[in-house]
């Protein structure tokens, strides 16, 4: 799998393209600001290649 491929399989499970609020990253992280939690395949994502993990964040912890 490629990068393209592996940016591909993070948007899909995060809920498409339409799901994505705000993205940035810092050196080791990819963050996302999500419209709606629940498209998220939490379970898929974390599976997906080159990704080594994946969490909630405070604003979604305290929901």
């Amino acid at each position: 799998m490629n990068y393209k491929e592996t940016a591909q399989k993070v948007l899909e499970n995060v809920g498409g393209p339409g799901n994505v609020k705000n993205v940035y990253h810092c050196a080791t992280r990819l963050r996302f600001t999500l419209n709606a939690s629940g498209p998220v395949r939490m379970d898929e994502l974390k599976k997906a290649r080159r990704v080594s993990s994946a969490c909630w964040g405070a604003a979604r912890k305290s929901r």
